[in-house]
């Protein structure tokens, strides 16, 4: 990503995703905004279909060294 000259990075994550928050916190990402945001989440069902579900998670950012 920085070879690209992007200088941050951006996730979404459920605030049941315990473990991922703590990870994310570790390797110093921030909340972006307190508030939950509308996601979408999209799969692969079991099908072959794709399947979207909206989610409402927390975006955490984190600014690249380069």
């Amino acid at each position: 990503m920085i070879a690209r000259e992007h200088r941050r990075v951006a996730l979404a994550v459920r605030t049941d995703n315990v473990r991922a928050i703590r990870l994310y916190r570790r390797l110093r990402f921030a909340v972006w905004r307190p508030e939950l945001l509308d996601t979408l989440h999209e799969h692969v069902g079991d099908d072959g279909s794709i399947v979207r579900e909206q989610e409402r998670c927390l975006v955490y950012v984190k600014t690249l060294d380069g």
